[in-house]
């Protein structure tokens, strides 16, 4: 990108640098320390968390037992419900700690790909020396406090959202460098990044659709090649072929009763048990409490007598406005998955779209907020992929790349995303911000940004195609 003509005395110093990514370490070290202790196991307590899925199955894998056995490990806290190739890598080889130590170690990976992630979105979509007003590292910095909320949830509970969003960026920063010619093989590390995604977290598999309209050819190729390996060759090398593929089968049973809102609960005769096993306490079951903030979440709460709220005085609470047949409402949340994922092709079908670092940005940007709108099941976690949304959002504020309605919808839905919860905190009750929660406020977010970057990259759309006819 073009630097701007900044006066040197108001470029920022690149001690500054040093300092904030100084800064960065030591507050994401400090904060690990209670994040890890918060997910402590012990055998007493027997508290552990997120994490402590994850352990129970590398443990289980590295000892050659059914991953999906949790009760069978050192730590039965609760159920694990990915694919094989997560047990493996990176588990199985952290189950050689303890489960405290692999936790820190975990934990720490998440913050260096998340690093990562910000160091690559720096380098595309900052120029390389600004004023620190709209620098990267300004910029950067109002990425992570909006999306904060979302890394909290995440990092409190030890989970994988933040290598998810990492893998994304690394497949967007493939695909720039593909577009800058750098042959075919940049095109396919941004399919085999994603695959990984999908491996690891099933969602992300949308982008192979996208992909597919898109006519990325080469990204396609290696998101096959990706999901051969990560999901049959290199799980079959350690586990066996027959053993993998059993998993894999269940697996794929479950993910199918999961997207139809059927529960987990699998069939009698089913040998391996993914979810929510037969003898465990109903009241653990991830869809006990909450629908997420997906569509499917508050269109479920709002429309159907689905208890989404805790319990008071031991009475069952709901938000519905109406009680309607739960058939029809999926039947509306499908049709309403379908229209916006339609929308999201629209938008990102031309070449047009890609032309330059922020249209094929934008792109991305689009198709991950659709991925967790249509999600059947998102929660507050997993929308730390929103990072490569908002900065790219950030990014083109900072550089007055937005104006018009552009900018003001952008505004608000960075507002609605970041300070909307800060504010319900300060001001309302647990008991209010709950069913708020629940009614949809976090989804009327997402539908927002969504609006937002849909509307950003129709106004670059009408731009470059005004371009061309004045060409003419």
């Amino acid at each position: 990108m073009v630097e701007d003509a900044v006066p040197d005395h108001a470029r920022m110093a690149p001690n500054y640098r040093l300092v904030l990514v100084a800064a960065f370490f030591i507050g994401f070290g400090v904060y690990g320390y209670f994040c890890v202790k918060h997910g402590t196991w012990s055998e007493k307590e027997k508290h552990g968390c997120d994490f402590t899925a994850f352990y129970s199955a590398g443990e289980l894998a590295r000892k050659g037992q059914n991953i999906y056995d949790f009760k069978l490990s050192s730590t039965p806290r609760r159920p694990f419900n990915y694919p094989p190739f997560f047990a493996l890598i990176p588990m199985a080889p952290l189950s050689l700690l303890s489960h405290n130590a692999a936790h820190a170690v975990f934990y720490a990976l998440s913050i260096l790909m998340l690093f990562a992630a910000c160091c690559i979105l720096a380098r595309w979509l900052w120029p390389a020396t600004v004023t620190f007003w709209r620098s990267a590292e300004f910029g950067l910095l109002l990425t992570l406090a909006i999306c904060w909320r979302f890394i909290h949830s995440n990092a409190t509970e030890g989970n994988a959202n933040l290598l998810i969003a990492a893998l994304l960026v690394f497949g967007l920063h493939a695909a720039l460098k593909a577009r800058e010619g750098a042959g075919p093989t940049r095109g396919i590390w941004s399919g085999v990044w994603i695959a990984l995604a999908t491996v690891y977290k099933i969602t992300p598999g949308l982008f192979g659709v996208y992909f597919f309209w898109s006519r990325k050819g080469w990204a396609m190729l290696g998101g096959a090649v990706g999901l051969a390996l990560f999901l049959f060759v290199l799980p079959a090398i350690w586990l066996g072929w027959e053993t993998n593929t059993r998993y894999e089968r269940a697996f794929g049973d479950y993910t199918v009763r999961k997207a139809l809102g059927k529960g987990a609960d699998p069939d009698a005769g089913d040998e391996i048990v993914i979810g929510r096993p037969k003898d465990l306490d109903p009241e653990q079951s991830e869809n006990a409490i909450g629908l997420g903030v997906s569509l499917r979440g508050p269109v479920t709460s709002l429309l159907t007598p689905a208890i989404v709220l805790k319990k008071h005085k031991d009475e069952p609470r709901t938000v519905n406005i109406a009680a309607l047949d739960p058939a029809r409402v999926k039947l509306v949340v499908t049709m309403c998955s379908l229209a916006l994922l339609l929308v999201t092709v629209a938008l990102t079908f031309s070449a047009r779209a890609h032309a330059g670092v922020f249209d094929e940005a934008l792109c991305w940007s689009l198709v991950t907020v659709t991925m967790v709108l249509i999600s059947p099941l998102t929660r507050i976690a997993h929308l730390t992929v929103l990072i490569l949304p908002v900065a790219v959002l950030v990014a083109m504020l900072l550089q007055r790349a937005l104006s018009g309605f552009a900018k003001h919808l952008a505004v608000a839905a960075l507002i609605l995303v970041g300070a909307g919860p800060a504010v319900m905190h300060a001001i309302l009750s647990e008991r209010a911000r709950e069913s708020l929660n629940a009614m949809g406020f976090t989804t009327a977010g997402l539908v927002v940004l969504y609006g937002a970057v849909a509307w950003a990259i129709w106004g670059r759309l009408r731009v470059f195609g005004a371009m061309k006819v004045g060409a003419r």
